[in-house]
């Protein structure tokens, strides 16, 4: 069911037949940019069962999924109206981010709330005191330390003097990441100053017009419409490099406690810096207990992820808390307990299935397929598709053609041709 949210009122919600009553608890999925896991998730919490709608950009997977109720397109222009008349339209138990700037909005919406509106956001995104820690990459990780959680030393930096000031007395290689920023867009390894003054001039340089269009138009991504409209340079964090393994967990939080969590070691990225497409579920107890501080210290409710470094001996070092939906949102724990699951009212071992049975890999659907289609992990059978719902899976296998045929995938395959590579290895 498919609904224009700006014809009609709030009060014409309790009018609509067949969306309030419900015995089944009912979330809404937020997302503002049109990543496939959004989609996937929805699939994991209708199999925990939950009634699901959503509120996106047009076009997204989430709009082709039979099994979702209620579509909303995500307004670029007023994001917290739209958000609103989405909330009061679907009725939610659960309102899930899937990306930073939704989260975002959803808790400027809940400054600006009272009643049942601001009590469903605190069980959705945690404690409204706690954020203003949660606009600061900085700010988050320093609350973190201050329960003993191991994190590198990192600051925010007004200007390029204060950064230059921080590297003097911490040395290289150094991280700049910006607040606000996902999937390795706004991150910058450094070795010398040099290299920091450009990256933070470019970390801090304002989308043009041209570039916000042509994002929305061709990407339908709304993400640099925001900062160009307002014209507010992202503030920029400094971070101590830790050499290591990438690793993060997934957990499913209320008020602050972590009712279920699962772990995984990054095996494969999109790109460097950016986000997993190869995972291994693993077993750490120091991510485990900081992940259960860090949630308790920030008050977080809702799903969450909290990324870490592996370093050479083993100690685990957290270097930034995403307060949304992770893409292993879907993933369950150990007990075989999917993370949806353990935000519904009635989670219990009715719901506990065995869906995993080995710690993998899992070549992430279609992520893996869109990185590299003739992966090792694709071949050998170890793709993470959504078999429950052929439908959903139809919808990976196009978001991957899309990719494919996009210029820039044509212009790398081409230019491989130029490229002295191993194509097979027989010395074993």
């Amino acid at each position: 069911m498919s609904v224009a949210l700006d014809t009609w009122s709030d009060e014409d919600a309790s009018a609509v037949p067949g969306l309030h009553g419900q015995p089944r608890p009912r979330v809404l999925i937020a997302t503002t940019v049109p990543w496939f896991a959004s989609a996937r998730l929805a699939l994991a919490f209708a199999d925990s069962g939950f009634a699901v709608d959503a509120i996106c950009p047009p076009h997204h997977p989430l709009a082709q999924l039979t099994f979702v109720r209620m579509i909303a397109s995500y307004p670029v222009t007023s994001p917290l109206a739209g958000l609103r008349r989405a909330i009061a339209f679907s009725g939610p138990d659960l309102v899930v981010p899937c990306d930073d700037r939704a989260a975002k909005h959803l808790r400027q919406l809940q400054v600006q709330s009272t009643g049942e509106t601001a009590d469903l956001l605190a069980r959705s995104v945690g404690a409204p005191e706690h954020y203003p820690l949660l606009l600061s990459r900085s700010q988050t990780l320093a609350a973190a330390r201050a329960v003993g959680v191991r994190v590198p030393d990192t600051a925010r930096t007004a200007d390029r003097a204060q950064l230059r000031a921080w590297l003097e007395d911490h040395g290289f290689p150094a991280v700049l990441k910006t607040d606000g920023s996902w999937g390795g867009s706004g991150v910058r390894v450094v070795q010398n100053h040099a290299e920091a003054e450009r990256a933070f001039a470019h970390l801090v340089r304002l989308p043009s017009k041209v570039r916000a269009l042509k994002r929305l138009w061709v990407d339908h991504d709304g993400a640099l419409v925001e900062p160009w409209r307002k014209g507010k340079a992202p503030f920029v964090n400094v971070q101590s490099y830790v050499d290591g393994a990438t690793a993060n967990v997934a957990a499913a939080c209320r008020d602050g406690e972590i009712l279920s969590q699962v772990g995984v070691a990054v095996m494969r990225t999109a790109y460097p810096l950016g986000p997993a497409t190869v995972v291994r579920c693993v077993e750490c107890p120091e991510m485990a207990s900081a992940a259960r501080r860090t949630a308790r210290a920030l008050g977080l409710s809702g799903l969450c992820g909290f990324d870490f470094i592996i370093d050479a001996a083993g100690a685990a070092h957290l270097i930034e808390v995403n307060p949304r939906a992770t893409p292993t949102g879907h993933f369950p724990d150990g007990h075989g307990l999917a993370l949806p699951a353990a935000l519904g009212p009635r989670a219990s071992e009715a719901e506990r299935r065995p869906i995993r049975n080995s710690p993998g890999p899992f070549a992430l659907f279609p992520q893996e397929i869109i990185r590299d289609e003739k992966s090792g992990f694709v071949e050998a059978g170890l793709l993470d598709l959504p078999t429950q719902s052929p439908e959903l899976t139809s919808l990976g296998y196009a978001d991957w053609r899309r990719a494919r045929n996009r210029p820039s995938a044509r212009i790398r395959r081409f230019s491989k041709m130029f490229r002295s590579q191993i194509i097979i290895d027989r010395r074993r």
